[in-house]
């Protein structure tokens, strides 16, 4: 049995609000089909389908890695041709974000994943907010959205009738100022 999976920024309730409200007008600009509330989230790392026996070594590559939090702003809304996709975006972002994601597939190597890390710097972060959209001419987000980063987490995407549905199976913690971690393994539930 295989399982789609990804490593994201999981925004906590307060936060996903915030985007999905600075968003909605962007949204409705562009014609496209809204990312539901509940999917909203930035992938780190698409590991697209994987045989579900390897789950455990998968959260046991991501639990070893000690990074510190960092935070960053959601400040530009922008427009994906290819994909048709709308997204918001930070205009820059600290050398944390893409070290994450590059400490993330150097951790999953050893189990040879069919998932792309891509090419060294052709990480860009955004939160897609719809799909199948049409650019309108110009695009402001009007409020930023700071986001501070605390940890990380494994997610599993199933497709029902309704659509994709994103389940949060792990949580990892990253290193924090005042702490080492918070707890031995990093590794808490979603």
């Amino acid at each position: 049995m295989s399982v789609r999976l990804f490593f994201a920024l999981w925004p906590n309730d307060a936060l996903r609000e915030q985007i999905w409200r600075v968003s909605r007008r962007g949204v409705t600009a562009c014609e496209g089909r809204p990312v539901i509330r509940e999917n909203l989230h930035m992938t780190l790392a698409f590991l697209g389908s994987v045989n579900a026996e390897l789950l455990p070594r998968i959260r046991a590559a991501a639990a070893d890695i000690q990074m510190p939090g960092f935070e960053f702003r959601l400040d530009e809304m922008g427009y994906w041709v290819r994909p048709r996709a709308l997204v918001i975006q930070p205009a820059s972002f600290p050398a944390a974000l893409p070290a994450l994601v590059q400490a993330l597939w150097q951790a999953l190597g050893p189990l040879q994943l069919t998932g792309k890390p891509g090419a060294a710097g052709a990480y860009r972060p955004h939160v897609t907010i719809a799909r199948k959209a049409v650019c309108p001419a110009e695009l402001v987000l009007e409020t930023p959205v700071h986001w501070v980063v605390r940890d990380f987490c494994l997610v599993s995407s199933v497709t029902d009738p309704a659509g994709a549905r994103y389940e949060p199976l792990a949580r990892y913690h990253l290193l924090q100022a005042d702490t080492q971690a918070n707890d031995s393994r990093g590794i808490g539930a979603c």
